[in-house]
């Protein structure tokens, strides 16, 4: 008995000794408690929980309440935790916010504030400091007060952030790393610092910049958002998918970069923040999980969803090589233009970003609310004043998302890409937020990718698309592009495309450019040709001046065209009278 004890003793010792041990933990991440998708510990009656319309479609994640309802979580809390959320008011309503201990006996008073409905001036978050009870468990109780004159008020992203241990991310050998794929709608290259906007109200990205290879001609397939994400899912062209609208969804035997990925093991989830992005443009194949807004969400919606998502994927994945894909689709830039507080008015920060809400503000423009201007507005709610709003607020939740990555050592085996769909017009020949035709001011676009092995922050002039996104990020997965040997950004990197293509949303034109010429065809047989190195503008014709070039793009284009991929075609969808609205507010339809 005792030989056989001491061998089993020995077995035991050198089995520790073959295990690879866990990574310590990290001991100062940051931890999410997001109250949406925390069920309360104890309330007066059920909360409300859903998106709070503000102001025409965009939406914030929210708990309801009525006059006189409370609601309360228990929770264990570590370092420099506080409590955030934005007050959306019908009415006249007094917000309250309580601290105590479990049995009750220590009591600490947060908050007692009024708020009234403010239409386009959507209030400041609300940070609420709760330091004093790190460490401990301890309750927070919310309360709308019944004063009379509230109808209704919702606490909007309420989220508790607070410091402390978490699982290392697995850094084994041969890990395959992780994908944040970060996808903004409309927005144009030059409204970023790094690509050149001054004063810069993007620090984030800018940080990111600094950290990732920088591409400084890239170019999207599409000028609209449906066609162009249905590209960057494919690696193809619309010619190819056929999706020249918001309303044709890709079709089901397409093979997207997210079935690919799941197919070999990741964790795939996504979030669209526009409602004609949803399930129903097809975008979601592939997804383990996948949600979408029923109008268009506020940026920190995305936000706060995938920090959850990171916190339980790491939680539930530590010490394990199963590596995620996250897909986010951002609308802000977008129309309609409505920045919460203080972006709308004109404010950014020059501050690093951080989980927490910047301490210093910097006025871009004159500040103060804008009026939508009727020249500019046409049938949208847009304002070319309040367009680098959008771009600022943005930035700060993006900043918020990969510190909060950062906290964790994600960013050691993430690679972190921003790109858009396309960009936007801004007054451009007396066009407003309709992003239409080729222009670079609609087809060219931001994009940079964080390599986790080298972020040195390259800048590269070399012509490519962002559907060169689709090899791309399969080679990150080691997998290969089913469309044969294409070049992935890292060669591209280096040569670089002899021209992009790009097609107008409806088939109304198509475009070819290399880094000296653009020429465009028209759906009526008109030609436009520009020299981009003179006329970056795009404002003289060159076309049939005899200029060799023209017939030389010509050629290209033709050769292009024909040079199409196999793919079902895609099916029309049928759009509800509710649909037709969403989309003719947002410019996509005529009503």
């Amino acid at each position: 008995m005792r030989w056989v004890t001491c061998t089993s003793l020995l077995l035991a010792v050198l089995l520790l000794v073959a295990c690879e041990a866990p990574p310590p933990p990290i001991p100062n991440a940051w931890h999410q408690v997001d109250l949406v998708t925390t069920p309360e510990s104890f309330a007066s009656q059920e909360l409300l929980r859903g998106e709070a319309v503000t102001l025409r479609f965009r939406a914030f994640r929210t708990l309801e309440m009525a006059p006189g309802q409370s609601a309360g979580w228990r929770l264990t809390l570590g370092e420099n935790a506080f409590f955030s959320f934005r007050p959306v008011a019908e009415g006249h309503c007094t917000f309250r916010a309580f601290a105590q201990t479990v049995d009750g006996e220590e009591r600490e008073e947060l908050l007692q504030q009024g708020w009234k409905s403010t239409g386009m001036n959507l209030p400041r978050t609300v940070e609420l400091s709760l330091a004093k009870w790190s460490g401990r468990e301890m309750e927070l109780r919310l309360r709308i007060a019944d004063n009379g004159r509230c109808v209704k008020a919702a606490w909007a992203t309420p989220v508790v952030l607070h410091q402390g241990p978490a699982p290392a991310p697995a850094l084994k050998d041969g890990a395959r790393p992780n994908i944040l794929l970060i996808a903004t709608d409309t927005l144009r290259a030059d409204a970023l610092g790094a690509y050149g906007f001054e004063p810069s109200v993007t620090p984030a990205l800018d940080r990111l910049a600094a950290e990732s290879d920088v591409f400084l001609n890239a170019f999207s397939t599409n000028n609209s958002t449906n066609p162009s994400f249905s590209s960057l899912m494919t690696g193809t062209w619309a010619r190819d998918h056929q999706v020249y609208n918001q309303t044709t969804r890709l079709a089901p035997s397409a093979q997207t970069l997210t079935e690919l990925l799941q197919e070999s093991g990741y964790t795939t989830r996504g979030i669209v923040s526009a409602r004609h992005l949803g399930r129903a443009s097809g975008i979601n194949q592939g997804f383990d999980e996948f949600v979408h807004a029923e109008g268009q969400f506020f940026a920190e919606t995305v936000v706060h969803e995938v920090m959850d998502w990171a916190q339980e994927d790491t939680a539930e994945k530590a010490g394990e090589n199963v590596p995620f894909f996250y897909f986010l689709h951002l609308f802000d830039a977008h129309v309609p233009h409505n920045p919460p507080n203080p972006y709308q008015l004109g404010l950014y920060t020059e501050e690093p970003p951080k989980l927490r809400e910047p301490e210093t503000w910097k006025a871009f423009r004159e500040e103060g609310p804008l009026e939508l201007a009727s020249e500019e507005r046409a049938t949208l709610d847009g304002h070319t004043g309040l367009y680098p709003s959008e771009v600022a607020y943005l930035d700060w939740q993006l900043g918020r998302l990969l510190e909060f990555f950062r906290s964790r050592g994600l960013l050691e085996n993430t690679v972190v890409v921003l790109v858009s769909d396309h960009g936007e017009t801004l007054g451009e020949r007396g066009h407003f937020f309709d992003h239409i035709g080729l222009y670079d001011i609609t087809t060219r676009v931001p994009l940079m990718i964080r390599w986790p092995e080298a972020p040195v922050g390259r800048r590269i002039e070399s012509l490519v698309q962002h559907n060169d996104l689709f090899p791309t990020l399969l080679g990150v997965a080691g997998l290969s592009s089913p469309w044969g040997d294409e070049p992935d950004l890292q060669a591209l990197a280096e040569r670089g495309r002899r021209a992009v293509f790009s097609e107008e949303n409806n088939r109304d034109s198509v475009m070819v450019r290399t880094l000296e010429h653009k020429l465009v065809l028209l759906e009526n047989g008109d030609r436009w040709l520009f020299d981009m190195r003179s006329d970056p503008g795009e404002t003289e014709n060159l076309a049939g001046t005899g200029l060799p070039v023209e017939a030389e793009l010509a050629g290209l284009l033709e050769r292009w065209a024909a040079d199409r991929r196999e793919m079902e075609a895609p099916k029309a969808l049928k759009v509800s009278r509710e649909e037709k609205e969403n989309l003719e507010a947002l410019g996509y339809l005529q009503p």
